[in-house]
């Protein structure tokens, strides 16, 4: 066995350092694979989480066109009236200005507060949120609490109604790309890479421990590279892709006034995973050279 031959060459303290190193580096990797994979929140918005600010925009459009439509009054003035009775009517002329500010003053407080009863009412109907995560995507609304979540992959635009959606359709077209660029990425890449980071370093090592080499430099030979593939490449091959993948999140939503975005938590703990992964490789090599 590899431990017996590794006794002969080093001192066996640093061959125990070694293992023991390995050992706990690789149970805190297969742990944290484990955690991203079975973790609920890690499957509802462990990618990437969204932000709307879609009510406004409708407010804002009402708010608009109700002060255009109704406060376009003309001014009253004396110099409308004839001059030959201007003294008489000057009082009735101040009088209608007067009447003229409070009709205007209470016009706009009636559009802002039928604009205001627009956003209310868009609020139960538009999401002001959504997050993606592993397997999942899930939106929340303003007065609830409980995220509305679906299986990836989902059609983004059918949980606003046809006519908001129609309005809405360029943002919503970019969160629907957003959406089918991490099904692609997520459940067919990461996933299997997470669940390769588990299988692999148990397979590797029971390869290690029994089987029997004819030679150091041919142990040496065969599992660096095969250490290599089994406990670093999949950690690397599933953070380089969640790096991508939410960096191209931020670059497509950064020039959106309506959607805000920041990254969900499932790749820091790939990254520490990662991390872990190469220490676990670097003890185990050092094992085979010792």
């Amino acid at each position: 066995m590899l431990f017996k031959k590794a006794s002969y060459g080093a001192h066996p303290w640093l061959s125990s350092v070694l293992w023991i190193t390995s050992a706990v580096a690789g149970f805190i990797s297969i742990t944290l694979a484990v955690s991203v994979l079975l973790d609920p929140e890690f499957a509802k918005s462990g990618v990437s989480i969204f932000r709307f600010n879609f009510t406004s925009l409708f407010s804002t459009q009402f708010l608009y066109e109700r002060q255009v439509e109704l406060l376009s009054i003309p001014e009253a003035s004396s110099e409308d009236v004839p001059p030959i009775i201007a003294t008489a009517v000057e009082g009735a002329a101040s009088d209608i200005q007067a009447a003229q500010t409070s009709v205007s003053a209470a016009l706009q407080a009636a559009a802002t507060d039928a604009a205001t009863a627009v956003q209310l009412g868009l609020s139960t109907v538009i999401p002001n949120n959504m997050s993606i995560g592993l397997g999942k995507v899930c939106f929340g609304w303003e007065n609830n609490s409980t995220p509305d979540c679906h299986g990836l992959p989902f059609n983004i635009s059918s949980v606003v109604p046809g006519t908001v959606s129609e309005i809405l359709s360029v943002p919503l077209q970019q969160l629907q790309e957003i959406e089918n660029k991490v099904v692609s990425a997520i459940l067919e890449t990461v996933r299997g890479s997470l669940i390769a980071a588990i299988v692999l370093p148990l397979l590797f090592f029971l390869l290690l421990l029994f089987w029997e080499f004819p030679n150091d430099l041919w142990m040496r030979a065969i599992m660096t590279p095969i250490g290599f593939a089994c406990l670093v490449v999949p950690f690397l091959i599933s953070t380089a892709v969640m790096i991508v993948v939410q960096s191209d999140i931020s670059k497509k939503i950064d020039d959106s006034p309506l959607i805000s975005v920041q990254d969900g938590g499932a790749s820091k703990l790939i990254l520490v995973g990662f991390v872990f992964s190469i220490l676990m490789f670097g003890a185990t090599v050092s094992i085979t050279f010792s």
